[in-house]
């Protein structure tokens, strides 16, 4: 071949430089971007803390995966509860995953009264201490009575009822109380949302997520970024999901209600299979208003299952904390001048 054939041509030294141009373009607007990216994520680490980036109220790790409930509360995790501007206070999660450092005083009792359900029940916001279950203790201990709290943030009837079964069979309580929250809980069973979760590396994920390979899902779980914007995307989600279920709901509430129905009737069965006495403790929504309130009273009576309606025990605004629906120490010590005397009288009944 011609020697002079192989030397680069005036047109072909033009479009070498243009590539190089280009590539360092690129790299430079690339490596832009990442600086850029890191100097946000450093921002958002100095304006929110962890438990504001996930978004539940804990930290990171708050929660392990539970391939029958979805998730629950990680044994051992101990952190914070923390909503900015409205509360603070450290949590400590036991080897079984409760918030209860004295389960194994409360469980040497003759006689146990088990309480379920969702963050009330935990009590997000408050002390160990200063939860309703914790307080009932210092009026059934004397009776010869324990108290266990099973509470578990985020759950629905449905979670609450097989985590507590499960439970029910470690502890062998005489007596099971289910606190319920029926407009979120009802719509929980309904969407059955826990089924779509999936805990890696500590922060709870959609199983229907989008690229879930270990980079991505790295920092999905552990870029402030990544967690707050998928907050506000989730949140927007939440509520319009919410406005179609009422709209739906108002023309056949029962219907809408059923998987609710049909997780109280499993608790029923497994309770009057082993003796175990069954009650229904009702919270009423911060606003006093509870759409499925009506026909969820009128399940229970049909059942014959006692309900203490605290909606009826008049909770006042003064009764929670101020931007936040959970119950402040106030509403705790209310919630337990009524629930004590309600586990005495199922106790006493034959």
């Amino acid at each position: 071949m011609d020697a002079a054939l192989q030397q680069p041509t005036p047109l072909s030294r033009i479009s070498l430089a243009r590539q190089k141009k280009l590539f360092f373009a690129l790299a430079f607007v690339l490596l832009a971007l990442m600086v850029s990216v890191l100097i946000v994520e450093i921002a958002l680490r100095v304006l929110y803390r962890e438990e504001d980036a996930v978004g539940d109220y804990f930290g990171i790790g708050g929660f392990v995966q539970d391939d029958e409930v979805g998730y629950r509360h990680a044994p051992n995790f101990k952190g914070n509860i923390y909503r900015r501007n409205v509360f603070e206070c450290p949590v400590s999660i036991s080897p079984l995953g409760l918030r209860q450092a004295n389960f194994d005083v409360q469980r040497q009792y003759p006689a146990k009264v088990l309480i379920l359900g969702d963050s009330f029940a935990f009590g997000v916001g408050v002390p160990e201490d200063s939860i309703f279950a914790a307080l009932i203790q210092k009026t059934l201990n004397p009776a010869g009575i324990g108290v266990i709290n099973g509470g578990q943030s985020g759950y629905c009837v449905q979670q609450e009822t097989k985590f507590g079964i499960r439970l029910a069979q470690l502890v062998e309580p005489n007596l099971i109380v289910l606190a319920l929250y029926p407009n979120n809980d009802v719509i929980g069973d309904y969407y059955k949302d826990y089924a779509n979760v999936e805990v890696r590396y500590g922060h709870r994920l959609a199983k229907d997520r989008w690229l879930p390979i270990f980079p991505v899902d790295f920092v999905r779980a552990r870029a402030y970024g990544w967690m707050l914007l998928e907050i506000a995307l989730k949140r927007k989600s939440i509520e319009a999901q919410r406005a179609a279920f009422f709209k739906a709901a108002a023309d056949s509430a029962e219907q809408m209600m059923q998987p609710t129905f049909n997780a109280l009737e499993t608790l029923r069965d497994y309770c009057q299979v082993r003796g175990i006495k069954l009650g229904i403790m009702l919270i009423p929504a911060i606003s006093g208003k509870a759409f499925f309130d009506r026909p969820l009273k009128n399940a229970l009576r049909a059942e014959g299952i006692p309900l203490l309606d605290l909606g009826e025990k008049k909770m006042g605004r003064k009764n929670y904390f101020r931007g936040d629906a959970h119950w402040n120490k106030d509403g705790h010590e209310k919630v337990a001048k009524q629930l004590a005397p309600f586990c005495l009288e199922l106790l006493e009944k034959t």
